[in-house]
């Protein structure tokens, strides 16, 4: 006979395990997306798998000043600044408008494919 504690215990083990794999295709499918990017925007897709480096390459592709945007989103306190400028200069590079830009920054899981497979060019960044 099984006994309540056993049977939360096995619901809890499913429910990581799923939300484990939910979690992992997830990334794998925005890493696929920064990719795309990347690649339209003339820049190998590589870049998107390399942690701090896919920061470098997101700011230089996005903003004039990627030094600057660069440097702040790794200090804790301006990260939310330069996720801001990244979203809307990232929208801008691409040849969209506010509302895209409002889309990168609140949800970028709908965003980036729209960039990644549509039909969206790189117009850069006007430096």
């Amino acid at each position: 006979m099984y006994n309540v504690i056993d049977i939360y215990e096995a619901l809890g083990a499913a429910t990581t395990s799923i939300g484990g794999f939910v979690s992992l295709v997830c990334v794998c499918f925005i890493v696929i997306c920064w990719s795309k990017i990347f690649k339209k925007a003339n820049r190998a897709g590589f870049w998107a798998i390399i942690p701090i480096a896919n920061l470098w390459v997101y700011f230089k592709i996005s903003t004039r000043n990627h030094i600057l945007w660069f440097i702040l989103s790794i200090i804790p306190i301006t990260t939310l600044i330069a996720a801001i400028a990244g979203a809307f200069g990232m929208a801008k590079a691409f040849g969209k408008g506010f509302l895209f830009g409002l889309l990168l920054l609140f949800f970028p899981i709908i965003g980036l494919p729209i960039l990644a497979f549509g039909s969206s060019r790189y117009v850069g960044t006007g430096n």
